[in-house]
């Protein structure tokens, strides 16, 4: 892995560790901070998720209709 994307994964997975190593001296502000980061990260990966797949969908439909006006074409002839 270069160092650009292992920096990435940590970055990413760092407040889960911080979680899992200092939870028993974490404070309660500091706990809910930690879950907020994490509530965050989730949705935003959902929310990528979710806009991969409707892209995905508009270039199938894309494709549909193409193919579909193919198709018209061909049984013109």
């Amino acid at each position: 892995m270069t160092p650009k994307r292992t920096y990435k994964a940590t970055a990413k997975q760092e407040p889960i560790r911080l979680v899992k190593r200092y939870l028993k001296h974490l404070s309660f502000d500091e706990l809910e901070t930690v879950i907020g980061w994490a509530e965050r990260y989730r949705k935003e990966k959902l929310g990528n998720e979710e806009l991969q797949l409707i892209k995905q969908k508009e270039q199938l439909e894309l494709k549909l209709r193409e193919l579909k006006g193919i198709d018209e074409k061909i049984n013109e002839f």
